[in-house]
């Protein structure tokens, strides 16, 4: 037996009508395979010459890439909204889908990426190998999860886990060219819920448990990348607050009076503000916001988080300039006004899911001084933890207490309800409301907003879902 040459140097594929192709250059290394002239005879091999067999043609039903992808995008978009995943935009480029998306449901976001992969891994076209997930909240992209096809198939098939060692974890680029060009069909976007609230006063002596109950009903627009107007009112159900006890605090009554907010203002706005959300580096958010804050201050302000690659540490500062708000939680403002901010080191840490955060800085009743927390995070998403923050102000001058101190508690409403969802139900309980060493709500949550799509929080969350 003998071979001969055949030196193929392209192959063109054809679907089953001849409709459509795509061609390619054979790679060096599979060029002057033999063919067999076993069943050849001597005249039949005289004019074999590598000319003869310069094919050029093989016919194939599959393997081509789309020359429409608008069909695969519009099944993906659809798989992906029954998954209760919202797709912001979708771009294929040679190899690679890179999918921008928000995840308002699931509480873990490995949930998330795995029933992504597994649509895409379903309705992706064949030749796409890679898939770039960018997780994206309030219009800016926060991480990319990069996802081998091939790796992340044979890993659901045979190894039962999520994505096995398919999966690597960045920061997005800061130029996003497909998501800029999907805005307009984004934005404005229109948000809306009714829900309910709890709210309690501990240890007074008059009456050592008031609850109310409340139901509030909140909005949004996201006017454009990062930038949303949102607003929520309060209307009071129920309560068994004591109002008669009259504050006896020496310094200004930031939060000591706040039975006064919520029996004068029983029905009142809870907040009504701008916020614009940003990124200076990749690593790098920021977030400015003016307006009703919260239910007892209004002013301006902003916040900035470092959050470095594959670290579990993030350090931030935030700095704002508040007004009191009038009891009736209307529009009015008082006379009193501080400037409050704070430098904050955070830290997720690998031993039993405790997390640590340090702040110092100014507090609302112009005293200054540092807040421990410490919480720890169970595998089912509730959060349990205390803090205690010492400031400048002494023991007599505090009040009852001496220190600000309490427990912090956080139930994910999908644990104790039949129904998958971020809501949650946060108490902060404290044995006696003080003024001393008190923020302003809402004055720093840039950590907590990246914090799900997180590297420590995948880690800990779905560890099989990186393989590690």
């Amino acid at each position: 037996m003998q071979g001969v040459p055949t030196y193929l140097t392209r192959i063109r594929l054809h679907d089953a009508n001849g409709r459509r192709s795509a061609s390619c250059a054979v790679p060096h290394s599979v060029e002057a395979p033999l063919v067999s002239a076993a069943f050849l005879s001597e005249t039949d091999t005289i004019p074999l010459t590598s000319a003869a067999f310069q094919i050029d043609t093989i016919d194939a039903a599959v393997g081509a890439a789309d020359s429409d992808p608008q069909p695969r995008i519009k099944a993906i978009r659809t798989a992906l909204t029954a998954e209760n995943i919202f797709v912001m935009a979708v771009s294929l480029r040679d190899s690679d889908l890179t999918l921008y998306y928000a995840n308002y449901h699931y509480q873990m976001e490995s949930d998330a990426l795995d029933r992504i992969v597994r649509v895409l891994s379903k309705e992706a076209p064949p030749n796409i190998e890679r898939f770039r997930l960018i997780a994206v909240n309030s219009g800016v992209p926060v991480q990319e999860f990069d996802v081998l096809r091939s790796p992340a198939e044979r890993s659901y098939q045979q190894e039962d886990q999520l994505l096995g060692r398919a999966l690597t974890i960045t920061r997005p680029a800061m130029d996003q060219p497909a998501l800029t060009d999907a805005s307009a069909d984004i934005y404005p976007r229109f948000t809306w819920g009714i829900y309910p609230q709890l709210r309690q006063a501990l240890f007074d002596p008059n009456r050592p448990l008031g609850i109310q109950f409340l139901a509030t009903a909140g909005g949004g627009v996201e006017l454009a990348p990062g930038l949303s107007l949102l607003g929520a009112v309060d209307v009071s159900i129920f309560d068994t607050f004591d109002t008669s006890r009259v504050s006896d605090s020496v310094l200004p009554h930031v939060r000591s009076d706040f039975l006064k907010y919520f029996s004068k203002g029983k029905t009142g706005i809870a907040d009504l503000e701008a916020d614009y959300r940003f990124r200076l580096v990749p690593t790098v958010f920021g977030r400015v916001r003016t307006g009703y804050l919260e239910s007892m201050f209004a002013g301006a302000g902003g916040e900035i988080l470092w959050r470095p690659e594959n670290a579990r540490w993030a350090l931030g500062a935030d700095i704002y300039e508040v007004w009191q708000r009038d009891f009736d939680r209307l529009f009015g403002l008082q006379h009193y006004h501080q400037t409050t901010g704070h430098v904050s080191l955070y830290y997720d840490s690998p031993w039993y899911n405790l997390n640590f955060q340090l702040r110092a800085g100014q507090y609302l009743a112009g005293d200054r001084g540092v807040t421990l927390q410490v919480t720890r995070r169970f595998s089912t998403g509730v959060e349990i933890g205390a803090f205690v923050t010492k400031t400048n102000v002494s023991a007599s001058e505090f009040g009852e207490g001496s220190f600000d101190k309490g427990l912090i508690i956080r139930i994910p409403l999908g644990w104790v309800a039949p129904l998958e969802t971020q809501s949650q139900i946060a108490m902060d309980l404290r044995p006696v409301q003080r003024d001393g060493g008190q923020t302003l709500g809402g004055d720093a949550t840039l950590f907590d907003e990246t914090r799900m799509t997180s590297e420590g929080e995948i880690f800990r969350s779905a560890p099989e879902l990186v393989g590690r």
